[in-house]
């Protein structure tokens, strides 16, 4: 299953998912800060 974490998400959470064989792409890792209508794009 594909995953969009936001930033606010503990990493720990992400991490389990992806160790559960989850692809999680992690706002925190890719564009922190970036606003909520940017996250949304990315999630559609």
């Amino acid at each position: 299953m594909k995953f969009l974490a936001d930033e606010n998400l503990d990493r720990e959470i992400v991490e389990r998912l992806r160790q559960n064989g989850h692809l999680v792409w992690y706002i925190a890792e890719m564009e922190p800060g970036i606003s909520d209508d940017e996250v949304l794009d990315l999630a559609n």
